[in-house]
């Protein structure tokens, strides 16, 4: 693999030619714009207010603070301007520099994809998602992608974007739904681990297995689906996912394995962890893939039209305590004052 890329400040012709090969997303340059927009327009309006205020205090023999705090906000902005200047050049040379590396080793390179239409459990989270910097394969086996997913979350009135690196695996046959939580990146509370999935899985699907595997990931998979399991993952894929994967989840959807770091996104120019990732794709990836490629769900019952049954598609999701008090709390605010008026009613009627 030829790392060289990485190491090496593009040119202003490389980057120029990146920017006319790669162009940036709508939704990436609509969102920018609009940023810089209101930044520009803003410090603009302060500025100039605050001159004006400034020469007329000045004429006038008036109290100037006021109009220095105006020139101060303005200079704020004017700062937040160049940075933000300064972030998107330096997120232009990275991504200049990836794409040169994918093209130097025949992978292809994709700048931005918004709304992914992928199945995985982090893509279907939040809005505004996209994937960026991706990786893909071209004439490898299995076919694999690396890459960063960006989405946002809205709290209230409050707004949190996310980024998170994920490894997407195509294999040849749909499986059922099964999710490995990594214990290393749990958090860690009074003695328990408390995942850091975005779904909570039904406790009812949890399988042990053989060896130490218990230790480094808890494993999800469909009831009924634990001989299928056990199928993919025998001793030495286990012993494969912990040697290399422990500090990641990972998931198989229909015809998908994706193996992601929830708990930042990949860094793409740092040559040492691209070969950290290819070894995974290698070791784990080529082991996946062949140990699935005879797969088929016995419920089906016909292998040549490679589907899962609809019981085994999808893992079961549990109802958390909140959602269960929340549900409660409603109940009680609708049905109480029913209940408490029909009462009201009968004591009037029986008691008169």
């Amino acid at each position: 693999m030829n790392y060289s890329a990485l190491t090496q400040q593009p040119s202003k012709a490389h980057i120029a030619q990146f920017e006319r090969a790669y162009p940036a997303s709508r939704m990436n340059l609509r969102f920018k714009k609009i940023a810089l927009g209101i930044l520009i327009v803003f410090g603009g309006l302060f500025l100039i207010g605050g001159t004006q205020s400034l020469t007329l205090s000045h004429s006038t023999g008036d109290n100037i603070g006021g109009s220095v705090f105006t020139l101060v906000l303005a200079a704020v902005m004017g700062i937040g301007i160049v940075f933000l200047f300064l972030a998107a050049r330096k997120q232009r040379i990275e991504s200049a520099k990836i794409a040169l590396f994918a093209q130097q080793n025949g992978f292809r390179y994709t700048r931005m994809i918004d709304e992914p239409a992928y199945t995985g459990m982090y893509f279907g989270i939040g809005y505004r998602r996209a994937l960026s910097n991706i990786i893909t394969s071209q004439r490898s086996t299995p076919k694999f992608e690396i890459g960063n997913l960006n989405y946002t979350i809205r709290t209230g009135k409050s707004e949190s974007t996310y980024r998170k690196g994920y490894i997407r695996i195509e294999l040849e046959r749909n499986l059922p739904q099964i999710v490995l939580d990594a214990s290393s990146n749990n958090l860690k509370m009074f003695g328990k681990n408390i995942t850091n999935l975005p779904e909570d899985f039904d406790t009812s699907q949890r399988m042990n297995l053989e060896g130490d595997f218990n230790k480094y990931f808890t494993l999800y998979a469909p009831k009924e689906y634990e001989r299928d399991a056990l199928y993919i993952f025998t001793p030495d894929l286990m012993a494969l996912m912990i040697d290399n994967v422990s500090a990641f989840d990972a998931e198989i959807i229909d015809n998908q394995l994706f193996i992601y770091k929830s708990q930042a996104p990949f860094v793409l120019t740092d040559g040492a962890l691209l070969d950290r990732l290819f070894k995974i794709i290698e070791v784990v990836g080529n082991k996946a893939h062949t140990q699935t490629n005879f797969y088929a769900d016995e419920k089906v019952g016909d292998r040549s039209l490679n589907e899962v049954a609809t019981g085994g598609k999808r893992l079961r999701k549990r109802i958390s305590v909140v959602t269960v008090i929340i549900i409660v709390i409603i109940f009680a605010a609708i049905v109480g004052p029913l209940v408490f008026g029909q009462l009201g009613v009968l004591n009037e009627v029986y008691g008169s």
